[in-house]
């Protein structure tokens, strides 16, 4: 029988379980030290592979450096439990809607005669889910819990134990020092109600922007806000669009947002119509830190078919990089499920747009479905879901394979264990297949690729069990039921 809640976490695990591929390795910008979600909390690793006992233990999806290589902008989950503090994270809008819907959960569960799992059907489609989307039933709860009482105690009976005892997880992201070797809990920037994806820290350390999981709102997919906040923690979090993909990006200069977004309401259900979307960017932060004061400029700089695994990614010299499958006008709806290509826009002039991987099968061709650019912008790292990973000149597009073989995959496992990232200008980092390995140790370890000399580094060699399971093991095939 389903629980009052169940509908909050199936939302939440489905959404988990079929997101993009984390970045389990990030490195600090003056290369030193890495950053690894491994399986049992957050260590930092060496060049030279040495890894440190467990710093934190809970730790999200986000775990960035600072550009000074002595802070770290993570993500974790906190329980709320009373209404304030879930009504301390919504927004005003947000706030409306709740109050709106519980009046109407309200009056409608009281002449309600049926078990619950029908009512829950019946209520479809019957409230407002423009702002916290179809996972929003566990906030409608607790808000009636402790607004409503006695007459919804009365009529749930033996299942208002699960509502005085439900529990709303939410979103942090929080700023740890690093000294010593250990990292100390710093300032909390922002606490929210959705799943945290991904973030980035402007270049001059100044600005943050992130993406979050809104969920199914208007029959669409699946939607993600992105949101801008100030590293300092001063002033308000600023909405800047709905419907984007996973990954932005902030300008060279700190001050423009990149980000790809899809046009428009998708709306009909399915998962292999093509759709369009658009590159943009808005000017969001001053040089000198805090928000622009001007409303929202978006300008869009090319029209892609859109992906909500997409990533961009601004260039030194002014390009913003990003992935989209190649599609030409009119196409089929079933183009969607064309590989992903790496381009690159120049807004200095018109928006010049040009591919720099090869479509298709062929000499270097690969479906670059995550790549990251290094620090100079010269090169970038690109991996495909299977785990092969090349290195493209930024420049002439020039493809060098650094790992061709298939990452073997387990149960509930993806290929591609992290995503790929840059140590410094001349060493990218990824995981890769152990060749022979033996019973019972790692298939796959982290690699540093030095693009100078062809040469590649195990760092994982002599990582504890603790550290790589569910992590570099690949765990076997479940057994089929007998």
């Amino acid at each position: 029988m389903r629980t009052l809640a169940s509908v909050f976490y199936i939302v939440a695990i489905v959404a988990f379980v079929a997101a993009c591929v984390p970045e389990r390795v990030t490195w600090s910008p003056d290369g030193q030290q890495a950053a690894v979600q491994a399986a049992d909390g957050l260590r930092l690793a060496t060049a030279d592979g040495k890894l440190s006992d467990v710093l934190v233990k809970e730790i999200g999806w986000v775990h960035i450096w600072f550009p000074d290589s002595k802070r770290m902008l993570t993500s974790h989950k906190q329980e709320a439990v009373a209404w304030k503090d879930l009504a301390a994270v919504l927004t005003p809008e947000e706030l409306a809607e709740v109050e709106q819907n519980a009046k109407r959960v309200h009056d409608e569960l009281l002449k309600y005669d049926g078990a619950w799992d029908d009512f829950i059907k019946d209520m479809a489609g019957k409230l407002q889910t423009r702002q916290l989307g179809e996972a929003q039933w566990p906030v409608l709860l607790v808000y009636l819990r402790e607004n409503k009482k006695d007459q919804v105690a009365e009529k749930l009976g033996a299942k208002w134990k699960e509502v005085q005892e439900l529990k709303i997880p939410l979103s942090v992201l929080q700023v740890y020092d690093l000294a010593d070797g250990k990292l100390a809990a710093g300032k909390v920037l922002y606490t929210g109600f959705r799943d945290i994806n991904a973030a980035r820290i402007a270049p001059n350390g100044k600005g943050i922007v992130f993406t979050e999981t809104l969920g199914k709102r208007d029959n669409d997919d699946d939607t993600l806000r992105l949101t801008a906040i100030l590293a300092d923690g001063t002033g308000k979090p600023r909405r800047i669009s709905d419907l984007v993909s996973w990954f932005p990006d902030i300008s060279a200069d700190s001050r423009e947002v990149v980000y790809l977004r899809a046009d428009g309401v998708k709306g009909d259900g399915s998962k292999s119509s093509l759709r369009l979307g658009s590159v943009c960017r808005a000017e969001i932060f001053k040089g000198d830190g805090g928000f622009v004061e001007a409303d929202l400029a978006e300008q869009m700089l090319a029209t892609v078919a859109y992906g909500p695994l997409a990533r961009v990614r601004a260039l030194a010299d002014g390009r913003i990089a990003f992935n989209a499958p190649e599609v030409r006008l009119p196409a089929s709806t079933n183009d969607s499920d064309r590989a992903n290509v790496l381009w690159t826009v120049r807004p200095a002039d018109g928006n010049d747009v040009a591919r720099l991987t090869p479509a298709g099968e062929g000499t270097g061709a690969i479906n670059a479905d995550f790549f990251e650019v290094s620090p100079d912008s010269k090169h970038f790292v690109v991996a495909n879901g299977e785990g092969a990973v090349v290195v493209v000149d930024a420049t002439s597009g020039k493809v060098t394979p650094v790992q061709k073989d298939a990452v073997p995959h387990g149960q509930n496992q993806p290929s591609l264990r992290t995503t790929p990232v840059w140590r410094s200008n001349d060493q990218a980092c990824f995981v890769a297949p152990v060749k022979d390995p033996a019973p019972g140790t790692p298939t796959t370890a982290v690699v540093l690729y030095t693009l100078s000399t062809s040469t590649t580094q195990v760092l994982s060699k002599d990582w504890p069990a603790a550290a790589v399971e569910d992590f570099l093991m690949s765990k076997p095939p479940a057994k089929p039921d007998n």
